[in-house]
């Protein structure tokens, strides 16, 4: 029965490397509840390839692929975590029930187990950040693997979180900061700077650039995604929780203020953003930024405008005088001015009232 069995599948397993769609589910399904775990494995072979093109075609296997990642055999494992992240991807609802099985493979013996789970995670995270939320600490973690696709996943899932539950990322900040500053994973060869380029380019075609430059580089893009989505996280949980922000923050201020000078635009962007929150709140703890976030007023779109957002509350006269001096520039995106004028009148009704309480009557 087993020889069989064994016949069939490796002819299923022929069949889904040229005609996937037409290999038959239900016998899938009963191979992967077999007790031999050479029968287990190669059916879940076939369904890991089937889920690499039709992953809802195998989505009611879920049940049989979650009691697999507790199998023995680490091969077994990872496939299976594998699996569920192909099919969250299109369909998280069958898999989010489970997410709790994917958190507990993240200490797996195997890295590559634990590279799939947080693949899988990350897929779950992005349609339902509420069901890896008590997860965050383990995830966090990871942050520090060895894997440049481990930290990649593990700082989307924070990422995921943060907008809907900013309070339960906040203790992640150290891990967070750690993965920017970390100047041994910087892709030091990478020198392109939209600050140098001379063309009128829009912020999105600066920022594509980028992108398209580390694409198609294996480790070093998850290394540059992972520290975009570290960046992000922060910048979505400051606004949100900004006194708490404020206090986690603190003792790193140095190295934020350094990250204003990032290769990456989109980080400085994020960090720049951080900083307009953090000087609303404490605009003299972030005042030894202010050359920096002046020198960013020439950088991409979305950098200079959260740079003057920044001067704005950090309201020193050398602040105020650099955001006047953007509105005589003719080499400053429009937006930016915009922004600029906009800044600068809330500043001056800021004070109006100011003066207003200060010269009222007893």
């Amino acid at each position: 029965m087993k020889d069989e069995l064994q016949s069939r599948l490796e002819r299923l397993q022929r069949q889904t490397r040229s005609d996937p769609e037409t290999v038959p589910i239900e016998p899938l399904e009963r191979a992967l509840q077999v007790e031999t775990e050479s029968i287990r494995d190669r059916a879940l072979t076939v369904t890991y390839t089937i889920s690499l093109t039709q992953p809802d075609r195998v989505r009611t296997l879920v049940p049989q692929l979650v009691s697999l990642l507790e199998s023995d055999r680490a091969t077994i494992r990872t496939k299976a975590a594998l699996t569920l992240g192909n099919v969250a991807e299109t369909s998280p609802g069958p898999v989010s029930p489970h997410a709790n099985r994917l958190v507990e493979r993240l200490d797996d013996q195997s890295a590559s187990t634990t590279r799939s789970a947080i693949g899988a995670l990350r897929q779950i995270a992005a349609n339902d950040p509420t069901a890896v939320v008590d997860a965050v600490p383990r995830v966090t973690s990871l942050l520090q693997a060895e894997s440049e696709e481990t930290r990649r996943d593990a700082a989307a899932v924070l990422e995921a979180v943060s907008d809907d539950h900013p309070a339960d990322v906040i203790e992640s900040t150290d891990a967070l900061l750690a993965l920017l500053t970390d100047p041994h994973r910087t892709p030091t060869e990478i020198t392109y700077d939209p600050n140098a380029t001379n063309d009128k380019s829009s912020a999105t075609e600066q920022m594509g650039g980028y992108q398209t430059l580390v694409s198609d580089r294996g480790g070093r893009a998850a290394n540059v995604r992972a520290r975009e989505a570290a960046a992000r996280t922060l910048a979505s949980v400051t606004p949100e929780e900004t006194a708490l922000a404020t206090e986690a923050l603190e003792p790193h201020y140095p190295s934020l203020f350094g990250l204003l000078e990032d290769y990456n635009p989109m980080i400085r962007a994020s960090v720049a953003g951080v900083l307009a929150y953090l000087a609303e709140d404490t605009p003299e703890a972030i005042q030894p930024a202010e050359e920096t976030l002046i020198e960013s007023l020439d950088g991409p779109v979305t950098v200079a405008g959260n740079a003057v957002w920044a001067l704005r509350f950090i309201g020193t006269d050398r602040a105020v005088s650099a955001l006047t001096d953007v509105l005589e520039r003719d080499d400053i995106d429009p937006a930016v001015v915009r922004t600029a004028e906009e800044a600068i009148d809330a500043l001056a009704d800021e004070r109006a009232d100011c003066d207003d309480v200060g010269g009222a009557q007893p």
